[in-house]
């Protein structure tokens, strides 16, 4: 929750952000549904499926089982063949800690910086369900206990956990399972703020942000299905601020930000087809990568309670332009951008003690606040759900 206010020239400003981020293994889909993760990238695999998602070698193995099974039946029961649904499920957690540093240039500018160093944990487990292959099993007993190819190929075929597992190792990703839990601690992109104080008239108040974010947090790895790519990004914040009392104890606050993220250079797989579910390593390319800018507005209500205690809510609305990647090598680089565009509907609660109204009237003797701020994403497209807990401790000095 945005306020204004800069702090006074040779000022200085601590703060020691703690938070821990839920939700994130569900996900608001195109059409604005949320899910967990995982069920957005489950599949069914009928035959079609299977032979898209299969190898050249094994598609012409499933090619000759499919035409085994016709020829045997006079409802094409080879072209009914089906492994169930692949069902992903996947469980994340985020932790981050941001030490922010501040000091008053000016009595009308700030400039400060934030190093957020997070925790990210993620596990994904594969699951099947609803297959076909075992009461084809039964219908065909005699031909499976005779028929050695075709005994392998419906075992294959009962057991995709196993082959799905056998595929991302044979195209290069790194393992999902139980015993591959992801907890991986680093420092993300640190942010560089500049502040610059409006003015005030009757009862208003408004504050220009700048933001300029280095990519400091690790790349997206390609060959790595659980990771999060969300970090070493290039951008350029503008935001303005407004405060308006609207009585002795109550304030409205309101919020425009735009955030412009700048080109920069990415190694990623390039899917050859809609279908493509895991490219494999050959399409590996240095792309040139222009992730999508942003906008968004938001409006807030608080209520001095006490002279050291304030309480408030708050409502954010955003979007995200689509992504957009090129490559030299012919790949079709649309794909990689499908799905990326982005909206957002948040809200905010807040509650923050403060002693500096108290220390400027001799009641305390140092200035410093606590606040408590938690948000959710309670709807969007193609988006996380994350419920933010967030625990701010800030000094002044």
């Amino acid at each position: 929750m945005e306020k204004t206010g800069v702090l006074p020239q040779g000022v200085n400003f601590f703060s020691f952000r703690g938070a821990y981020v839920g939700g994130i293994d569900q996900k608001y889909n195109s059409g604005s549904q949320l899910y967990n993760q995982g069920d957005l990238y489950s599949t069914s695999f009928d035959i079609q499926e299977l032979k898209n998602f299969a190898t050249p070698k094994n598609a012409e193995r499933l090619n000759q089982l499919t035409d085994l099974l016709n020829g045997l039946s006079t409802d094409n029961v080879g072209d009914r063949v089906s492994s169930g649904t692949l069902k992903f499920h996947a469980e994340a957690e985020l932790k981050y800690v941001a030490p922010i540093y501040a000091r008053g240039i000016t009595s009308h500018w700030t400039l400060g910086i934030a190093v957020p160093i997070i925790n990210f944990q993620a596990r994904g487990t594969v699951t099947q369900t609803g297959s076909n292959i075992e009461q084809i099993k039964k219908e065909y007993q005699s031909l499976y206990d005779y028929n050695q190819d075709f005994r392998d190929g419906l075992n294959e075929l009962s057991d995709m956990k196993t082959q799905f597992n056998k595929a991302l190792q044979e195209k290069g990703y790194d393992p999902i399972g139980e015993t591959h839990k992801k907890n991986d601690t680093f420092i993300g992109d640190i942010q560089i703020l500049n502040l610059y104080d409006l003015g005030h008239a009757q009862g208003w108040a408004g504050t220009l942000k700048f933001v300029t974010v280095l990519p400091t947090g690790p790349q997206d790895n390609p060959d790595d299905l659980l990771d999060l790519s969300n970090q070493h990004q290039t951008a350029l914040g503008l935001g303005y601020i407004q405060d308006l009392k609207l009585w002795p104890r109550w304030v409205m606050g309101s919020s425009v930000n735009g955030l412009m993220r700048l080109p920069d250079n990415i190694e990623k797989r390039v899917p050859t087809s809609r279908n493509d579910k895991l490219p494999g390593p050959e399409t590996k390319e240095g792309l040139r990568r222009d992730l999508g800018d942003q906008v968004s507005v938001a409006a807030n209500l608080r209520y001095q309670l006490l002279t050291s205690l304030e309480v408030g809510g708050g409502y954010e609305l955003g979007s995200k332009e689509e992504d957009k990647y090129s490559g030299s090598r012919g790949y079709d680089y649309s794909l990689l951008g499908e799905s990326t565009y982005q909206s957002w509907q948040k809200i905010i609660i807040s509650m923050e003690y403060s002693s500096v109204n108290d220390f400027l009237s001799g009641a305390a003797s140092m200035p410093m606040g606590v606040s408590y701020d938690y948000s959710d994403v309670v709807a969007g497209i193609n988006i996380e759900r994350q419920q933010v807990h967030e625990l701010n401790i800030k000094v002044y000095f």
